[in-house]
């Protein structure tokens, strides 16, 4: 069964409460630059939860990364860069093929920023190949590809046939029932908790045939080859990726094009202290925040009220982007993690709202004392 990966990412992006350890690693493939990068994080962590745990706990705590350093195996075996996510009671491990910035954070809940983005940029995507009776279906992203299974079926399937001898492969086909029906079902049973593209290559007549009955909400046309042999799965891979490249840009480009349509209707807000306020009042819809970028500090998620800091002070200290991102989740809003020369202006955020409003509480720029580095100053 194929599982999405926001789903599995959920319980680390809800996560919050007590002491949580992010860190980003850069793997070049060098294991001794990666223990280094795993021991400065087992220091930054040491001295930030030194207040907040006795002794022994935070030995304990930190033992999953002491033991790490030990295990020349596995991180012989690791071909990408890493997440580390660390609670008392979770320790987990991520490849992430993505590319990522060397860091280490402690707070209250996970750093998921770079999390966020590899959902938005290396989407899942599935490949149906039909070869003679042969069913077979892959799953790739833009880093991975594998077979998740084969399904044969008799020889009805072959027996499909146009409506009419004018019929083309966008023409309604009649086809045997059980045949069809067992690939409908099979696809049906392994897409149960996630649905994403579904590219088709052969036949295209069964594959009309196929989408005339299974109803799959992304079922892209046109097919990818009027045939199908394994041996073409990896240059299918490849044609797909590029299409799915140029949608991503193109898909960034609306949403930019949605937000400054929402800004000329007094719908959206770059201020990051009016942002605040508009995600603790659960009226944010979509959230854009810079990728790469850290505003430490703390987020009231009740009141919006917010407190910068010029450096991560405790463990306690997140970044407030990232924290924002976590509330506007939560509350079922949107999140897009974008490169910093994406969002115009320079703006580190901009928040659309879920209908125009007058300016939100201006006055709780004043409500604490806070301190904007100069680099920080376009907030």
């Amino acid at each position: 069964m194929i599982l999405e990966r926001r789903s599995a990412l959920k319980p680390l992006i809800k996560s919050s409460g007590g002491v949580h350890l992010t860190a980003y690693l850069r793997n070049t493939g060098d294991r001794s630059a990666l223990k280094a990068q795993i021991e400065a994080a087992i220091i930054k962590a040491d001295s930030e939860i030194g207040s907040a745990m006795p002794d022994f706990d935070r030995r304990l705590f930190l033992a999953p990364l002491r033991l790490l350093l030990t295990n020349d195996k596995l991180l012989k075996s690791l071909k990408n860069n890493i997440g580390l996510f660390r609670t008392a009671k979770l320790f987990r491990l991520l490849a992430l093929p993505i590319e990522i910035e060397e860091s280490c954070v402690v707070a209250t809940s996970f750093h998921v920023k770079p999390l966020l983005r590899w959902v938005r940029v290396d989407k899942d995507f599935l490949i149906m190949g039909v070869e003679g009776r042969a069913v077979h279906l892959f799953q790739g992203t833009q880093h991975s590809l594998r077979l998740i299974g084969s399904l044969e079926v008799s020889d009805d399937f072959l027996k499909i046939r146009p409506k009419n001898q004018f019929a083309n492969s966008n023409s309604r086909v009649v086809a045997r029932a059980t045949p069809i029906n067992e690939v409908v079902d099979w696809l049906a049973k392994q897409t149960r908790l996630t649905k994403p593209k579904l590219y088709f290559a052969g036949d295209p007549i069964i594959g009309q045939a196929i989408r005339n009955i299974i109803h799959y909400p992304s079922f892209m046309k046109p097919v990818l080859s009027d045939s199908f042999a394994p041996d073409q799965v990896t240059s299918l891979c490849l044609e797909i990726r590029t299409r799915m490249e140029s949608e991503a840009i193109s898909d960034l480009e609306k949403v930019v094009t949605e937000f400054h349509f929402a800004e000329d209707n007094r719908a959206a807000r770059r201020n990051i202290f009016q942002i605040a306020k508009a995600v603790a009042q659960g009226r944010v819809r979509k959230l854009m925040v810079a990728d790469g970028i850290k505003i430490f500090g703390r987020f009231n998620s009740k009141t919006g009220a917010l407190a910068i800091h010029p450096r991560d002070l405790d463990h306690e200290d997140d970044d407030i982007l990232d924290d924002l991102a976590q509330s506007v989740l939560a509350k079922g809003g949107e999140v897009i993690v974008a490169s910093k020369e994406d969002i115009p202006d320079g703006h580190l955020a901009w928040a659309l709202l879920d209908h125009p409003t007058s300016e939100i509480g201006l006055s709780t720029i004043f409500e604490r004392p806070y301190f904007v580095p100069k680099e920080r100053e376009a907030i």
